[in-house]
Parts: C-alpha cells; structure tokens; sequence
C-alpha cells in the first residue's frame, strides 16, 4: 500500500497515481517527454469524440485526452476512427483512379465537361458514366476499408495487449482492479498474470476499484473499456491515411488507356505498370510504418492510463511489437524489394 501525500488514501498496487484525487505519487523520467508527461490535474467535464481524437493526434496534449478517455470511455470515437479511415482509403483507391487518363469510353469519345464556380473554373474529361464509375471504385474501397480497419484493429489490440500482459501484466492489472472474474484455465492466468500479481501483492481482487458488492463482477476485460480506450490510440492513422491521400493524387504519374473496349484485367495491368512500378508506393509504406510507431507511443499512453501503471515498461513492449507488425506486414512488401529489407525475396532470388 502507497499513502498518497495529498489526500492520505492509500493506493492499492504499484500505482503511479493516487485512485482517490489522481496526485502524482511517481515520476518516470520518460516523463520528460511531451507526449508521455503524465499530467497532474484532475478532469471534471469529459471532452466529445472529436475533441479526443484531436487531443490524441497532439503529441503534446495527447496524455490529456487518454485520462479523459479513460474517465468516461465511449464507443463512438473508436467507430469514428474505423469509419473515417476506410473513408481516407476509399479517396485513396479514387486518386489512383484519377491517374488512369481514358481516351475512350467503349469507343466512345470522352468529350469535356466543364464546371465553373467564380472565380475559377475546372474542367472534367470524364461524363456521367465515368463519374459514375469513379463512385463505385471509391464505395467498393470505402467499404472494403471499414471491414479492413475493423479487422486489423481487433489483430492490433490483441498483438499491443499481449505485449503489455509481457510488460507489466496488464490484464492482471485490470481483472484485480476492477474485479474481473476470469475462466480458469492455465492459459487465461499465463497471458494475464492474474495470479502471479496477487501473490506478489496479497492481494485478490479486494481494492478501492471493486464495486461496493462482492456479487457484482464483471466476466469480461472487455467491460472494463480497454479495447475502447485503445482504439483510441489509432487516431494517428487518420493523419497518416490522409498524407498518404495527397501523395497519390498529387505525385502518382498518369497513364493513358486508349479504349475500355475489349479490356481485360491482364491488360489495364499493364497500361498501369507505370503507376505501379512509381517509387511513391515505398514512400507511402515508410509512412505507414512512421505510422505503427506513432500507434505504439499513443498505445502506451492508453494501457498506462488505464493500468495506472509504468509508461516505460508499457512502450518498451509495445516498440517491440510495432517493429514486428511493421516488418511482417510493411518491410516484406515488394516495395522495399530493392533496399534488401525483404528477407523472403532475397532469400528466393
């Protein structure tokens, strides 16, 4: 037991801030980092989700918005993240589309369509029909986005939670704190550390965060708001997708299909070879792993808040397991081919 200083409740645990009037009762010296200061105020009215999603993409009031989060967990920030990112992915499927210059449509001429809107006027070689068909490239990737995030953020949570159960025993944590009845099974107390961590403390399940009846439990870490609170974390995605957005629409080069008649797939692959082979397609995976690494600080800020446990720890475990996602799904892709970072390719060549 740790007596806080400033109100004299005494904190159950390894904490880092008092459960009672959140005084700081310890201070890492990765502190000393914006994004990683843990903050000494007590927060009274809860910020929206856009307000949230902002505060977590600002390094410097990012550790705000996760204690904020962690005061009032809500699932409407987290689908806001799912959805806007398949919606960036979508414009990015569209700005590819941009590049592929059709001079006939079915043998039909393209003519120009212009659009003007004082001052400025701007000019479209598309009609109706290939609107039409842009709009379908863009919903076909919207949706197939959504279902892309939705998946890659549960595999996500589960490869950060598993390093934080190897950092600090985060679940242990949780299910002791907020009194999580767990199935027993040898599995379930390995990954958690559940019972390691009440040997260690003396503790079972009795702290100052169990409800006020022992009859009243909860059966799922999931009902302590961890997978909302690091969904959260994702929100820099957001600004990673849409940079990844511009580049393309902006420096991706432009190629020309003479006729869509008698197109195959075989064939618009290679009238796209250009678009392809462009070595923006490296820039934009350099990206998305900056990306994974900016996840894995923001991730850390998240499980701390909500463990109340050693941020150092915490982002020693998920670096780790962002330099593993990042080389098993970004450095083996074809792109980093050429620098020799793709181990399969060297290996077969």
């Amino acid at each position: 037991m740790a007596r806080c200083p400033s109100c004299g409740h005494e904190s159950d645990l390894d904490t880092y801030i008092c459960d009672n009037c959140e005084y700081k009762l310890k201070e890492e010296r990765i502190e000393a980092i914006p994004i990683f200061t843990r903050p000494n105020i007590r927060l009274y009215k809860p910020d929206n989700r856009f307000k949230r999603i902002y505060k977590v993409i600002n390094p410097i009031k990012t550790p705000i918005a996760f204690r904020d989060i962690n005061k009032k967990k809500d699932g409407g920030g987290p689908r806001f993240i799912t959805w806007f990112n398949g919606f960036l992915i979508g414009l990015c499927a569209l700005a590819v589309s941009w590049h592929l210059d059709i001079q006939l449509y079915q043998g039909v001429e393209l003519t120009p369509m212009s659009i003007s809107f004082s001052p400025f006027a701007i000019t479209w070689g598309y009609k109706w029909v290939a609107f039409l068909n842009s709009f379908i490239i863009f919903l076909c990737f919207f949706i197939f986005g959504i279902i892309y995030y939705v998946i890659i953020f549960k595999l996500y949570n589960f490869a950060f939670g598993l390093a934080a159960n190897f950092s600090v025993q985060l679940d242990g944590l949780l299910a002791i704190r907020y009194n999580v009845k767990l199935k027993k099974s040898k599995f379930n107390d390995m990954i958690s550390g559940k019972s390691r961590l009440e040997k260690k403390t003396g503790i079972e399940g009795e702290t100052s965060f169990q409800t006020s009846q022992k009859k009243d439990f909860m059966t799922k870490l999931s009902q302590t708001g961890k997978n909302k609170i690091m969904t959260y974390a994702y929100a820099p995605l957001i600004i990673i997708n849409f940079i990844s957005f511009l580049l393309i629409a902006i420096a991706l080069p432009t190629t020309t299909l003479a006729n869509t008649s008698g197109v195959t797939f075989s064939s618009i692959s290679n009238t796209m070879s250009d678009i392809w082979s462009s070595k923006l397609w490296m820039i934009l995976d350099g990206l998305q792993l900056l990306g994974i690494i900016w996840v894995a600080c923001t991730m850390s800020v998240a499980q701390r808040e909500i463990g109340n446990t050693s941020t150092t720890r915490l982002l020693i475990g998920n670096m780790i397991m962002a330099l593993i996602i990042g080389f098993t799904t970004i450095m083996l892709r074809p792109t980093f081919g050429a620098n020799n970072w793709n181990i399969i390719e060297s290996f077969t060549s």
